[in-house]
């Protein structure tokens, strides 16, 4: 009687357990970081900051990341993808793309503006800015190869529209006048770039999904 093989693929169930609880290991630290670096930047923290604030020991946090870069990088990219399942929903079935930037561009201030530690990490961490360019260029482009932008190049695009979206992030004011002031401030970059006033119109009006703007799993401590 032949033997049933198991498949290369399906794992015993103590295998998939460990890998599920390295993940959640691996994650733990990644939000637990997150607070500490939007406290003392990227260069003050040491490993022993991010092992005390995740519960874990030093050694466990080896067995994830060589060094406190690798977990800055770690931290960026699980943000990154957390502002994805954010803007995505946002912009199906939206063809315009500078409709589709103003969308990315308020629900951003909404997220700085209701999630102090995401702030805080922005103002704390000199590339954060990173996080918002990597999501609202396509559309730019996008906008700026169809014309629907008024400008001499595209670099003056990107420095008009994230020059103006991340020292206004940046300030103080972020926490202050609610959403309206958010409004204002894409408002302000669409104008800047000639976009024609219908289309603005259009852009600002255009609804956004409001529930669960937040980044940070953990608060500043």
């Amino acid at each position: 009687m032949k033997s049933i093989q198991r498949p290369e693929h399906l794992l015993h169930p103590r295998t998939l357990s460990g890998q599920v609880q390295k993940s959640k290991t691996r994650l733990a630290l990644i939000e637990a970081a997150i607070p500490v670096f939007a406290k003392l930047g990227p260069d003050i923290p040491i490993i022993d900051d991010f092992a005390k604030a995740a519960g874990v020991s030093r050694g466990t946090f080896y067995n994830y990341f060589h060094a406190t870069q690798d977990l800055l990088n770690a931290s960026m990219e699980h943000m990154s993808d957390k502002l994805a399942e954010i803007f995505l929903p946002a912009l199906v079935g939206e063809p315009n793309s500078i409709i589709r930037f103003a969308i990315i561009a308020r629900l951003f201030y909404e997220i700085v503006r209701l999630d102090p530690v995401f702030c805080l990490f922005l103002k704390s961490v000199p590339n954060s800015g990173d996080l918002i360019i990597q999501h609202a260029r396509p559309a730019l482009e996008e906008a700026f190869a169809d014309g629907l932008i008024i400008a001499r190049d595209f670099e003056l695009v990107e420095a008009i529209a994230f020059g103006v979206m991340l020292f206004e992030m940046r300030t103080i004011k972020v926490g202050q006048g609610g959403s309206k002031r958010g409004g204002d401030v894409v408002r302000a970059i669409l104008m800047a770039l000639s976009v024609k006033p219908d289309l603005i119109a259009r852009a600002m009006q255009a609804s956004l999904p409001l529930l669960f703007l937040r980044i940070s799993a953990r608060p500043v401590t």
